[in-house]
This record gives C-alpha cells, structure tokens and sequence, in this order.
C-alpha cells in the first residue's frame, strides 16, 4: 500500500510511510530494524531512534536509544532510553514527582513542569 505525508495518506495499524525522498510517496511497512534508514523517530522499531537525519537532504539510521551517562543532544527526545531525557549532553534520569523541573521532557509519563 502507498502512503504520503503531504497530502496526508496514513498507513494502516502498526505500519510505517517510509519513503526515499522526504515528505513523498512511500510503501507502508512494519517499523525500521537497527541499522536502517529511517526519517524520524516514530519510523524506528521499539527501543530505537533515528540518529543523524537531517531532513530534508539526509536519512538518518536506526540506533539503541542511549543508556543512562551516555552523550546525547537535544535534536532527539526519544535519543535516551524510556525514564531518561537528555540534559543537553547526557542522558540522565527524569525527576521525581514533586521535584523541581525547568522543562516537560524531565518529567515522566502523566506529569509536567
């Protein structure tokens, strides 16, 4: 089945648009392995994020989201692992509830800044 993001023609389920030029048709498939092109995060299987796109010239790929210490940027706010979100340099553990935040993506799941 085809698919496009403009105008927008949505894939069925659990399918992905995946396309070799940004924002053109593509073919619906299953979520992108490890190692894989992909155009954003969504398009990564579980645990994955896209590292590296540059949109609209460049594919990023697949990759691990990124363990607690480990380098990340501010591009990606699925880079870190599920309970972590990157400080600006590092994954780092979101905060409690009743802690001080300065930013939504510290908190987690069904609470906020």
């Amino acid at each position: 089945m085809t698919c496009n993001v403009s105008p927008y023609i949505p894939c069925r389920g659990e399918l992905i648009c995946d396309s070799a030029i940004y924002n053109s048709i593509g073919v619906c498939k299953a979520p992108i392995a490890a190692g894989q092109p992909c155009w954003a995060d969504y398009h990564c299987a579980a645990n994955l994020y896209c590292a590296g796109v540059s949109i609209p010239t460049v594919k990023g790929t697949c990759a691990l989201t990124k363990t607690a210490g480990q380098s990340c940027t501010l591009y990606s706010t699925n880079e870190c692992a599920a309970g972590l979100y990157c400080n600006g340099t590092t994954c780092t553990a979101k905060v409690i509830v009743g802690a001080a935040c300065s930013s939504w993506d510290q908190c987690g799941a069904h609470t906020s800044c």
